[in-house]
């Protein structure tokens, strides 16, 4: 997707979207796999904020299976009776949606990224293990977003990495604002009563 956004606010995006399959029992074979394609390019112009549905990509699949008893099930005339055989067809519509927001501003970045981040960590902590028996009670869950204090744990056990940096804290309404200092003023120095400044001349003990 390439979005461009114009000077009246609209966003234009060009799409390509591809959804890509493999055939089962092809995997064997000796020219390789066969694989299903089903792709859509358009452009479209949508406003800030507007939700858009793309649709096209409809796939028609068919399938059948054989389950017969060994031996019995390959007797001529009589081997129908040992053997089930089934067909199968699956229809697939594939609707993308899309919803392009404009971030004009850092505040606005942060707010959507906020917005984001929060809702994976309520999925992850809402999480049920599916195991009945054992249940998974140290399943992952993202740090929160306000300056951890722990390191991240690196999977891959190569020991911790730092975490991530704080986000930038808005100042409270009632904080004292520093006042600016005031500039100290140059020192002169005065001469004594009843004497006069005497200043050199480049002329002074020159002959006429």
């Amino acid at each position: 997707m390439k979005p461009q956004i114009t000077d009246g606010g609209l966003v234009k995006m060009q799409i390509f979207q591809e959804s890509s399959s493999v055939v089962p029992g092809t995997l064997t074979q000796v020219q390789g796999p066969t694989t299903n394609v089903r792709s859509i390019e358009t452009n479209v112009l949508v406003d800030d904020g507007q939700i858009i549905v793309l649709g096209g990509l409809i796939e028609d699949s068919y399938g059948d299976g054989v389950q017969k008893v060994p031996v019995l099930g390959d007797i001529p005339w009589i081997g129908g009776l040992f053997r089930y055989e089934n067909k199968n067809r699956s229809k697939t519509n594939l609707l993308v949606f899309l919803r392009p927001y404009v971030m004009r501003t850092a505040g606005a970045a942060d707010r959507l990224t906020a917005d984001r981040y929060d809702y994976m960590r309520n999925q992850q902590a809402g999480f049920i293990s599916p195991n009945i028996m054992v249940r998974d009670e140290n399943t992952p869950l993202l740090p929160p977003a306000d300056a951890p204090t722990t390191p991240f744990v690196d999977p891959r056990g190569t020991g911790s990495v730092p975490g991530p940096l704080p986000l930038p804290q808005s100042v409270p309404q009632n904080a004292p604002v520093p006042q600016p200092q005031p500039m100290p003023q140059p020192l002169t120095q005065q001469a004594p009563p009843g004497t006069a400044a005497r200043t050199a001349s480049p002329d002074a003990g020159r002959g006429n």
